[in-house]
C-alpha cells in the first residue's frame, strides 16, 4: 500500500466538514446562542423554514427576478460583446465608458435605480442586470478577441461577408465563453438579488437574510446565508460540469 498517496477529494471533503460543524459547536459553547446558535439549533430551524414554506417562498420569488435580469443581461451582454469584440473602431469608443462603469461599485447605482425605478420588483431586476451584464460582457468580448486572425485572414481570402463569417466562425468559436459567461453572470446574479432585498422592497432571500438580521435571529439568518452558499455552489459545479459534457472539446475558460 502506498501510504503517501493523497486522499481522495470526497474525503478531505467530509474532514473539511467535520472540521467546520465541530469548530462551530465547539464556539457555540462559549458565546451566547443568540450570538452563535449550536448546529443542532440551526438544523431545527432550518428544518422549519423548510417545512414551513418560509425558504422555499423566497427562492421561488429570487429565482424569478434572477430569470428575468439574466435573460435580459445575457441578451445584452453577449450581442454587445460580439459587436464592440468584431468591430475595432466600436470597442475603441466604447472602451473608456465600459471601464469606467465596471470599475464603479456597483451598489453605487442604488440610489439612482430607487429614484428611476421606485422600490418594486423592476428596481430589483435592473440591479440584477447591473451585476450580471458586466460578467458575461467582458468574458464573451475576451472570446470575440481571441479568435484566430489566422481564421479570420482565410475566410477573408475567399471574401466571405462579415455575416457568415460572425455565424460560421465566430459564433462556433466563442462558444466556450459564452457558457463561461453566463455562468459568471448567474453567481453574480445572487449578489444582485441578496443587494436587492436590502434596498428595495424587502423579499426574497435578500430580503430574508435582511429581516433575520435586524431581528437578531441568528439562526434563521445561518440558514439564509447558508441557502445562499449552497445555491452558489451548485450553480458553479453543475454548470461546469454541463460545459464539459456539452463541450469536451472546449479549451478550459478562466476567468
Amino acid at each position: 500500500m502506498n501510504w503517501r498517496a493523497a486522499p481522495p477529494d470526497w474525503a478531505l471533503r467530509v474532514l473539511a466538514a467535520f472540521l467546520v460543524v465541530g469548530t462551530w459547536a465547539w464556539l457555540s459553547t462559549r458565546v451566547s446562542p443568540a450570538l452563535l446558535p449550536s448546529p443542532g439549533a440551526t438544523w431545527d430551524v432550518g428544518w422549519e423554514m423548510v417545512t414551513d414554506g418560509t425558504l422555499g417562498t423566497a427562492w421561488k420569488e429570487s429565482a424569478v427576478q434572477i430569470l428575468f435580469g439574466m435573460v435580459i443581461a445575457s441578451t445584452l451582454g453577449v450581442s454587445l460583446a460580439i459587436v464592440v469584440g468584431w468591430y475595432q473602431a466600436v470597442d475603441r469608443v466604447t472602451s473608456p465608458v465600459v471601464t469606467i462603469l465596471f470599475l464603479t461599485p456597483r451598489i453605487a447605482f442604488v440610489p439612482l435605480l430607487a429614484i428611476w425605478l421606485g422600490y418594486d420588483d423592476l428596481a430589483k431586476i435592473a440591479l440584477i442586470v447591473l451585476f450580471s451584464f458586466f460578467e458575461i460582457f467582458l468574458t464573451v468580448k475576451r472570446g470575440v478577441q481571441a479568435v484566430e486572425d489566422s481564421y479570420i485572414e482565410l475566410s477573408r481570402s475567399y471574401s466571405i461577408p462579415d455575416r457568415d463569417l460572425l455565424r460560421k466562425v465566430i459564433f462556433p468559436a466563442v462558444t466556450p465563453y459564452v457558457a463561461a459567461g453566463l455562468r459568471l453572470g448567474l453567481l453574480a446574479s445572487l449578489v444582485g438579488v441578496v443587494l436587492a432585498g436590502f434596498f428595495f422592497q424587502v423579499n426574497g432571500i435578500g430580503g430574508l437574510i435582511y429581516q433575520a438580521g435586524s431581528t437578531f435571529r441568528t439562526a434563521e439568518l445561518l440558514v439564509a446565508v447558508g441557502s445562499l452558499s449552497v445555491v452558489a455552489l451548485t450553480i458553479s459545479t453543475g454548470l461546469r460540469r454541463l460545459e464539459a459534457v456539452l463541450m469536451p472539446w472546449r479549451a478550459e475558460v478562466t476567468r
